[in-house]
């Protein structure tokens, strides 16, 4: 692996299991957002819920229109738990570029293999997840809910 690619590490690497899964769940919850606005398929809705929270996917469902890139892995995503943390981890790793040896290496971190997700695509997502993430996380957002 090359300097520039261990530079370009992520924060999220650093952080204990637990952690880094509840982003990755709130990455894959962003990547399918406007999927989530249109479904009626409570089943979709109550599985998303019970990853992030009914707050947080109140949150996502009412963050603005074309905030995030359609992501096409999207919608088969929320057809089962092992699916949906593929997307979140593939959202995740978008962060990390065009870095293939990068992306290789911290897919390590996931249980599951991640999908590959256009970076310019996954890049939306995993910021609207990473702010959303962290008010939950900071408790700003939930005090709100």
């Amino acid at each position: 692996m090359a300097y520039a690619d261990l530079a370009a590490a992520l924060d999220w690497t650093a952080w204990p299991a637990e952690r880094r899964s509840r982003l990755a769940d709130f990455a894959a919850a962003a990547a399918c957002t406007d999927i989530l606005r249109r479904t009626i398929d409570g089943k979709r809705l109550a599985r998303v819920a019970r990853r992030i929270g009914e707050p947080a996917l109140d949150a996502v469902l009412a963050s603005p229109p074309g905030l995030v890139a359609a992501i096409p892995q999207a919608q088969a995503a929320l057809g089962d738990d092992e699916a949906f943390t593929a997307l979140g981890a593939g959202v995740l790793l978008a962060e990390a570029g065009r870095r293939p040896v990068l992306v290789a290496r911290l897919s390590e971190f996931f249980d599951v293999a991640p999908l590959a997700i256009d970076p310019d695509r996954g890049l939306s997502a995993a910021h609207a997840a990473r702010g959303l993430f962290m008010a939950f996380e900071a408790g700003a957002l939930e005090a709100a809910a």
